[in-house]
């Protein structure tokens, strides 16, 4: 093999490699719901502002070079991924049901959204005080793309009074509540996600607002922000 074959077989590689990691950071941005558009960034922001809307330098810093760099998926969560995950699912069972794509646009038309669904979820019927729409507006932004409240909440999610609540949740469950349709019990990826975003949702409200395990599980179930409504109707 000449020197030019070895130059051309290298650059042959790294061309490879560079298409690999393309590749991965256009999934993870997928995965994470990421758009790269100023609002996105400014929500990413928002996560990281304290109660006096400020923003430490590292911080600010950190955000903008992960956003210039497409690579602002890293600051998602378990919450965001989680909820990604529940919506792609809800069209797949949508589609095997023969649903078309028009229709399932319009169901998702008339739907209140994500964001006013995580409202109902992380904060309806918690005790007083309430939080005003911008400190509400912050608290959701920092759910969906700030590392520290994550890992806040994972203390939250191993403790042994909390998993003895969480493993009681099951299909039937999800079901007997009205989360979730009959006809989604099947899918055991979308009833691993629920589970997964109840379980989030009951942490946050117990790091918010202090209230015992059984407490923040009922206000999840019966907050009104996921239903069998979000599936499909029929």
């Amino acid at each position: 093999m000449d020197r030019a074959e070895r130059h051309e077989r290298r650059d042959l590689r790294a061309l490879h490699l560079e298409q690999l990691a393309r590749r991965a950071v256009d999934i993870n941005n997928t995965k994470f719901g990421v758009q790269y558009v100023p609002p996105t960034q400014e929500n990413m922001l928002l996560a990281y502002r304290d109660p006096n809307w400020a923003i430490g330098p590292a911080e600010n810093a950190m955000v903008r070079q992960l956003f210039r760099d497409r690579q602002a998926w890293k600051l998602g969560t378990c919450f965001r991924e989680t909820w990604c995950a529940i919506a792609l699912l809800r069209e797949n069972l949508m589609h095997e049901r023969g649903w078309t794509e028009e229709q399932i646009m319009a169901d998702t038309d008339e739907q209140p959204g994500i964001y006013a669904n995580s409202i109902l979820l992380l904060l309806h019927g918690l005790p007083p005080p309430s939080m005003h729409d911008n400190e509400a507006a912050r608290y959701i932004a920092q759910m969906n793309w700030n590392k520290p409240m994550e890992n806040a909440l994972f203390h939250i999610l191993v403790h042994p009074d909390f998993q003895a609540i969480s493993d009681s949740l099951d299909a039937a469950e999800l079901v007997r509540t009205g989360i979730i349709p009959q006809h989604c019990a099947h899918s055991e990826h979308l009833v691993h996600y629920v589970e997964q975003l109840i379980c989030v949702c009951a942490a946050s409200r117990m790091y918010c607002a202090h209230v015992t395990a059984d407490v923040a599980f009922a206000g999840v179930l019966h907050s009104g922000g996921l239903s069998k409504e979000f599936f499909g109707k029929t």
